[in-house]
Parts: structure tokens; C-alpha cells; sequence
């Protein structure tokens, strides 16, 4: 059975990884998509300049920096608060 293109549309072929393929199709799925929508999505961003050779587009770069700021002030919080603890305690050890 042929497959059918709908008008203005072409059927693009490449090769990959059965299995890559497979866990991709399932995890498109079970974020609510497909693969065809996934891949179109790419090329127009790639078309746009958003993607490729490193770029991966300022939306993206932003939602990075949040999630590394996110990250350090997590890992910051705790010394901060032990840092301020250890403050109060030698301005009470020096007020004696």
C-alpha cells in the first residue's frame, strides 16, 4: 500500500536507529504529539535559524539560564543560610 501525500507536501525518508525511532514515536505520543509534528516543527525552527551547528535558539537559551539560575540558588540557599547562622554566632561569641 502507497503511502499518500496530501498536495504540497513531500514524504521525507531518513534512517535511524529502529529503536531510536521507536522510543521516539512513544515518547511523542505520550507528550500528547506525533513524530511527523516533532520533525516539522525542527525543520521550520531550523529554517528560521533557531536551530543547528549550536544555535539553539534564544527561547531555548533563556530556559536554560532559568534552569541553571534555578539550580545555584537551590544549591546556594542551604550555605547561605548556615553562613548567616555562623555570622550570628560569633557576633555572640564576641559580644561576651
Amino acid at each position: 500500500m502507497a503511502d499518500k501525500v496530501k498536495p504540497g507536501k513531500v514524504l521525507a525518508k531518513f534512517q535511524c536507529e529502529a529503536t531510536t525511532w521507536e522510543i521516539f514515536q512513544a515518547k511523542a505520543k505520550a507528550n500528547g504529539t506525533n513524530a511527523s509534528t516533532l520533525l516539522n516543527h525542527y525543520v521550520q525552527e531550523y529554517l528560521e535559524g533557531n536551530r543547528g551547528k549550536g544555535n539553539r535558539g534564544k527561547g531555548n537559551r533563556d530556559e536554560l539560564d532559568e534552569r541553571i539560575n534555578h539550580r545555584i540558588q537551590n544549591a546556594i540557599s542551604p550555605l547561605a543560610a548556615q553562613i548567616a547562622c555562623l555570622i550570628s554566632d560569633l557576633e555572640k561569641s564576641a559580644a561576651w
